[in-house]
């Protein structure tokens, strides 16, 4: 197992009844374990709350920071936050299963990594249009140059005279409307 994902291993022998709470730190070298991974880098926190029951434990993951990725609006490259909570039941059963959110493992099983399912969590957190409210930071990353064009590019033309230069085929389209 690679050196990033050995925090994320519990010890289901060892474990208490009650509430465990284990606090870590996420950084861009987990994200590079994962092949063909859509984020490569990112830094969150992560809080996996461990809530172990006579026949069961309820995991409880809550992460909040920023994953790098590109702007959908600007293209400039940002940090994008994401911030959110899922659980996971684990049973016990004969042999390792998974169903939806539910892993069943065997009675002699010892230790099990929630890396997989963190990953998993984080890639869902992130909105399918990669922009946010970038105002305050500092520096702000967006690329202003583009935000321009595209601001140009919206308003459209405002006369008739401003349309005909930005149209370079409106004389032939005027010619073959006459026709």
């Amino acid at each position: 197992m690679e050196r990033p994902l050995l925090p994320f291993t519990i010890p289901l022998a060892g474990l208490k009844l009650g509430i465990t709470t284990v606090n870590l730190k996420v950084e861009g070298d987990f994200f590079q374990c994962f092949p063909d991974s859509p984020v490569q880098s990112g830094e969150l926190d992560l809080e996996l709350d461990l809530d172990k029951r006579q026949d069961l434990i309820l995991v409880t993951f809550r992460f909040e920071g920023r994953v790098a990725t590109t702007c959908d609006r600007c293209l400039a490259d940002i940090g994008l936050p994401i911030e959110g909570e899922q659980e996971l039941i684990i049973k016990y059963g004969d042999t390792f299963k998974e169903e939806d959110e539910v892993i069943w493992l065997s009675q002699d099983m010892r230790e099990f990594n929630l890396a997989r399912f963190a990953y998993e969590f984080f890639i869902l957190a992130i909105p399918v249009v990669r922009i946010y409210d970038c105002e305050d930071d500092d520096p702000r990353p967006c690329d202003m140059e583009m935000l321009a064009t595209l601001e140009k590019h919206q308003k459209g033309p405002e006369s008739e005279e401003e349309e005909e230069t930005d149209n370079p085929f409106r004389n032939l389209l005027d010619e073959l409307n006459k026709n």
